[in-house]
């Protein structure tokens, strides 16, 4: 995800990237609030270790807030533990897999392709908080997203409110979530078709991070 208001929801990391030093974010773009994410529930996974391995196994990933030493800065490889310079402030990274052989998290870091394994890394379970600190689920969220362009062949609509239907050509496939359709008795046209709303949908997906916040470690 891009930049966020922890409020109404965050939007698309394609329409405000991150970026190295933006800590304050600066400003969104206009109507983000028509297409953003906004989790629906969360669990607070936070020193639970079998927890969050359950849910990265059946739901998926977890945030993972940690104290950044500064060998951090020159990871590329391997299962990452403190070894060496002083502390340099806090980060907070995507958990989305383990690996008990190597008793290591899998992480996504937001610092670009440069660092760690192209982007990803291993530290180690407990290693600086990493799983004791600030361990946030999302049980689910609500995404506003319009669908892709397609080629609309015909319309249908009733009288009533929220009850307007297109038909596309029938090489595009799909459909999105609508509401329920005509009252009993009124004809229903094209039914073999997909039907598209031009309303938004919701799916799943991920969360920020919340918890204490130390300064940010920018990357290097």
């Amino acid at each position: 995800m891009g930049g966020q208001n922890y409020v109404s929801g965050t939007c698309y990391e394609a329409e405000w990237a991150y970026t190295a030093g933006n800590t304050h974010g600066g400003s969104a773009p206009a109507n983000w609030q028509s297409h953003r994410a906004k989790a629906a529930g969360t669990t607070d996974l936070t020193n639970k270790v079998a927890d969050i391995k359950a849910h990265l196994t059946t739901v998926g990933p977890v945030t993972g807030c940690f104290v950044v030493c500064t060998d951090f800065f020159s990871y590329r490889s391997g299962v990452y533990h403190q070894t060496s310079g002083k502390e340099e402030g806090g980060q907070c990274v995507v958990i989305v897999g383990y690996d008990d052989a190597q008793q290591a998290w899998v992480v996504k870091n937001s610092w670009g392709t440069g660092w760690g394994m192209s982007g990803y890394g291993l530290i180690r379970y407990g290693e600086c908080y990493v799983d004791t600190w600030s361990n946030i689920a999302v049980s689910g969220v609500n995404l506003r997203a319009w669908t892709a362009a397609k080629k609309v062949i015909g319309g249908y609509s009733t009288g009533h409110d929220r009850n307007g239907w297109v038909h596309v050509h029938p090489g595009q496939r799909g459909h999105a979530p609508g509401p329920p359709g005509p009252p009993p008795g009124h004809p229903r046209r094209n039914r073999s078709r997909p039907r598209f709303r031009a309303t938004p949908r919701s799916w799943p997906t991920a969360h920020r991070c919340r918890g204490r916040s130390p300064t940010p470690a920018a990357p290097r």
